[in-house]
């Protein structure tokens, strides 16, 4: 009787302590030391907590290598979690052949969305030849558990090489069972190697905490919104009902992903901040579920607002003076409510171009001043007290369609109190550059900076005293050098300082202010923009910039700056303001100096602008059609030479008085050369190079080449010789056709068109050929009438000859002709 309650007891133990796989949740081969039977009996159940009697674990193998099965590995280094992980160990199994050891997980039932996840590694660095495999055998039968043909379906394998990274980490290794969702089957982890020698070889596998759960969704639908400067609102669908997930956002640009992020249980969405302003990013995102984690998803791009570009995330500035050079252009359109009235003194928008936003924040009251210094008209800068104000109330503002400088000289403002500054256009121009100077006020700045008597080396300086000042100090400094950090030369007249030791052919600015006589100085005033001269008149002659306009409107806003030794010029364009033209500009150029035409932004009807350059000698060195070029880039760049003529290519190259064996080549040439080089290559020839021996000199124009052959398509090259050392470009090719045959051996065919409709062939035409020779094209001269029109051909005498119908034209229905020879 104490036998059977003993019996009886220790069942209710396991069924209470040892519920069928996968629940309750992994197992990690804790509590046993390895297969019920020792080897080599096959096949071995495996007693484990998450197999019931009955349905255990069990280990079997193909009947390859004995001495070796899946057991339990205690060395600590080879555990993921705990103090056991099953383990197979590697064994001799001779050469040619191959070992299976399966280590199959009881009966069970996959759930919806299942996973087979574990954690796992090898044991020794590869390759070795080893083959890890995970199959699936959904034949429930008595004894299918240990029957290998039953394992058909094999869901995933891996070479050591996959397996993990690093050989002796563990990874954890996801399986997509969905495909059995809802069967009950056997799940096996299989060893597979192939011994190619007589010596041990091969490696190990190690394998823990294993478990079969409910696949955790990705999320889907990701987005981003409520972007400013520094953070971003991340946002998904959730499938998978997480409250947890892991985010990782990296820069789009150099970011690398690390599989590392931020894990979240908040609500959603998830706001990314700490984030760099005008950068972009891409995000990734996985769900965390009480069995796993999703996969991750992404990336998902999205870039931070550049400060600027709306109200609510200005320009921050913080400390004065300030001073930047700028475009609207860099910035978007984002407001076009128009400034108060009085703000401007107009009730004309400036707003409605693309806008810049600063904000300021005085740590103490006082004054300050603002200048803005437009490099275009119809531009404004206004000062609001707060975003909320922006296009209602108005500090103070500058607006009109002139292009002068902007000036708030004296601006009382508040300590704490934020300050926005915008500044913005008419409609026309779209977008204005401009530099922006902001400083503190302790007395009346300087006014009316001017320069005059510039030279090469030396300029006049002059400028207004408001205030009655009697000192001054000024910084003379290289263009875009910005508003100046420390003190300046301290100067005692405003009317006429001669800033000398300037270097020719610079860009300078100046900045001048007041002593205030109290131990502090007014705001700068400045930048003045000047240059020092390039030349002496004597050095210069005058090159022509035609501007032409499609359209006949003029270029619309569009202009062209012409710049040497980086100094502007000329600019082109402003005065073109109506018409097709052509419209001539002239400007004195220095000699040997190089030079470039560049197309600036701004303007409209891009498309219809053309522009050519004509020398001192009136040779067109450059064309730049209308549709062609781009805004804001470089369009031609070169050397001004006023006293040699370029050495251009011939125009208009023609062919004539064509034989069976020579042709006479001319052409027209633009430059100062007297002879030339020619060659001639057979039809659809690659160019030739500049060093072609095929060169061969031409010293008249026309010039007559010999030696071709019949019936033959030749093209020709010809470039000028200006100087034995001055070798212009190429022009061609030029086609031509050497004869078929001599005139004795022709005789005339008549070929004669009609028209049905009576307005000729409305662009259609035909070809004459003979040997692969065009020798006429028809048509061309039937535009008008029902015909016919007769065109006489020569043609050689015993050779075939074909009437080719080219395509093109209309009316192809209309289309009649008839050949006779006579």
């Amino acid at each position: 009787m104490k036998k059977i309650i003993l019996l009886i007891l220790t069942l209710f133990f396991s069924i209470v302590g040892y519920s069928q796989f996968p629940t309750p949740g992994a197992e990690g081969f804790e509590g046993t030391t390895g297969a019920d039977l020792p080897t080599p009996t096959t096949p071995s159940p495996w007693t484990l907590g998450t197999g019931a009697t009955g349905n255990q674990w069990a280990v079997f193998d193909n009947g390859v290598g004995l001495s070796k099965r899946w057991t339990i590995n205690t060395v600590a280094a080879n555990v993921y979690q705990g103090v056991n992980a099953a383990f197979m160990d590697r064994e001799n199994i001779n050469i040619n052949n191959t070992s299976e050891d399966y280590l199959a997980t009881p009966l069970v039932t996959v759930p919806t969305n299942g996973q087979l996840r574990f954690w796992t590694r090898s044991t020794i660095s590869g390759p070795n030849g080893t083959e890890y495999l995970i199959k699936v055998n959904t034949n429930t039968t008595a004894g299918s558990q240990t029957t290998l043909a039953n394992y058909t379906n094999t869901p995933a394998q891996w070479t050591e090489a996959t397996l993990s990274a690093t050989y002796n980490v563990y990874e954890e290794k996801v399986v997509d069972l969905s495909a059995f969702a809802g069967q009950q089957v056997y799940i096996a982890f299989v060893m597979r190697y192939s011994q190619p020698t007589s010596g041990l070889g091969g490696d190990r596998w190690l394998i823990d905490r294993v478990s079969l759960v409910q696949r955790c969704l990705e999320p889907t639908n990701l987005s981003a919104t409520g972007i400013t400067q520094t953070t971003a609102d991340l946002n998904w669908t959730n499938p998978s009902g997480s409250t947890s997930w892991e985010i990782e956002v990296i820069p789009s640009v150099g970011g690398v992903q690390t599989g590392v992020g931020v894990v979240y249980n908040g609500a959603l969405p998830y706001i990314a901040s700490g984030l760099s302003p005008n950068t972009c990013y891409v995000y990734y995102v996985r769900s965390l579920c009480t069995d796993g984690s999703s996969n991750w998803v992404g990336p998902f791009n999205f870039c931070t607002v550049p400060p600027g570009l709306t109200c609510v995330a200005p320009i921050t500035i913080t400390t004065l003076p300030y001073s930047t050079n700028d475009n609207t252009a860099n910035y978007g359109d984002s407001t076009d409510t128009a400034q108060p009235a009085a703000c401007a003194g107009t009730t004309a928008n400036y707003m409605t171009g693309n806008d810049v936003f600063y904000s300021y924040t005085p740590a103490t009251s006082g004054t300050i001043s603002i200048t803005m210094t437009p490099n275009d008209n119809w531009s404004g800068i206004f000062v609001y007290q707060g975003c909320a104000n922006v296009g209602v109330t108005c500090v103070a503002g500058v607006a009109n369609n002139g292009g002068g400088v902007r000036s708030i000289p004296s601006l009382s403002v508040t300590a704490g109190l934020p300050y926005i500054i915008v500044i913005s256009t008419n409609a026309t121009p779209q977008t204005v550059g401009y530099n922006l100077l902001i400083q503190e006020v302790n007395c009346p700045q300087p006014d009316n900076l001017a320069a005059s008597s510039i030279g090469q080396t030396s300029a006049t300086l002059t400028w207004g005293n408001p205030g009655g000042a009697t000192s001054w100090e000024i910084v003379v400094q290289l263009q875009n050098t910005g508003i100046p950090l420390g003190v300046g030369n301290t100067i005692n007249t405003n009317t006429s300082h001669v800033e000398t030791g300037l270097t020719q052919a610079t860009a300078y600015e100046y900045y001048v202010r007041a002593d205030c006589g109290n131990g502090t100085f007014s705001a700068w005033s400045g930048p003045f923009l000047f240059n020092t001269n390039i030349c002496d008149v004597s050095q210069q002659c005058n090159y022509t910039f035609r501007l032409t306009d499609t359209f006949g409107d003029g270029w619309n806003g569009n202009t062209m700056s012409v710049r040497q030794n980086g100094i502007e010029v000329a600019l082109l364009g402003p005065t073109f303001t109506a018409g097709a033209g052509p419209i001539n500009i002239t400007v004195p150029m220095c000699d040997g100096l190089p030079f470039e035409l560049f197309w600036n932004n701004g303007g409209a009807f891009a498309g219809e602008v053309g522009v050519s350059i004509i020398n001192s000698f009136n040779q067109t060195i450059y064309t730049k059609a209308a549709g062609t070029g781009t805004q804001n880039s470089s369009l031609y760049t070169g050397t001004v030479n006023c006293l040699t003529p370029a050495c251009l290519p011939p125009t208009n190259l023609v062919a004539t008085n064509l034989s069976q064996t020579s042709a006479t080549l001319g052409w027209t040439t633009t430059g100062p050369e007297t002879s030339w080089e020619i060659i001639v290559l057979p039809a659809n020839s690659p160019a030739p190079l500049p060093n072609n021996p095929l060169w061969s000199s031409a010293p008249t124009n026309p010039f007559t080449v010999g030696g071709l052959t019949s019936g033959t398509s030749y093209e020709f090259y010809v470039r000028p010789l200006c100087s034995p050392t001055n070798i212009g470009d190429p022009a061609g090719p030029k086609r031509f056709d050497t004869t078929i045959c001599d005139p004795v051996n022709q005789c005339i065919y008549t070929f004669t068109m009609t028209d049905t409709f009576g307005d000729g062939w409305n662009g259609n035409t035909m070809n004459v050929i003979q040997n692969g020779i065009v020798i006429a094209t028809i048509g061309t001269t039937f535009t008008a009438g029902n015909g016919p029109i007769t065109v006489q051909v020569p043609l050689c005498n015993a050779l075939p000859v074909e009437l080719f119908w080219n395509a093109g034209g209309a009316f192809a229905n209309e289309v009649g002709v008839s050949l006779f020879h006579k």
